[in-house]
């Protein structure tokens, strides 16, 4: 939802703009791929890859903290750019564990589930963001999503069975 709210935050704010967002969305794409990469060249060891999903869900949840309340570009280009790389470095570690967790006869309809869940959860959160934007400031919106997925991956580092999924 607050990704869909940053093209919003950069046109209301006069030192940032819609050029400056699409420096931005190239720095965190960038981050990505840098991510992807080095997922790509050193092999995360089973027993730490829990340890590296859940930093990746703290320090993405951070960066964007930092972007909600810091509006100066500079500071939202290097956020972006941390972001970018620690989103690559989650969503892979949790794709080899769904892979890791999921048999192979029923994976393809386990990841359909999981994609039509996927994208059929996306407009109902843009629609749910631009309630919130005609209400509610856009860095507030930020934030306090962020903060929700902060509290989120703290508790997952608290959940036993988490760790055996992740690590298996």
């Amino acid at each position: 939802m607050s990704m869909t709210l940053t093209l919003p935050l950069f046109e209301t704010n006069s030192n940032l703009g819609v050029g400056l967002y699409g420096i931005a969305m190239a720095i965190n794409t960038f981050g990505m791929f840098l991510g992807f990469t080095f997922l790509s060249v050193f092999k995360i060891k089973r027993e730490r890859q829990f340890y590296m999903f859940i930093a990746s869900g703290v320090i993405a949840s951070m960066t964007m903290i930092t972007v909600s309340v810091f509006l100066n570009i500079y500071v939202i280009s290097i956020m972006f750019f941390i972001n970018g790389f620690w989103l690559a470095i989650m969503g892979s570690l949790l794709q080899l564990s769904m892979q890791n967790s999921v048999p192979s006869n029923i994976r393809s309809k386990v990841f359909a589930f999981k994609n039509t869940l996927s994208y059929a959860l996306m407009p109902i959160a843009m629609v749910l963001a631009g309630i919130l934007a005609e209400k509610i400031k856009i860095n507030a919106i930020i934030f306090w999503d962020y903060v929700a997925f902060l509290i989120l991956f703290i508790y997952l580092s608290l959940v036993p069975s988490v760790k055996e999924i992740i690590n298996a």
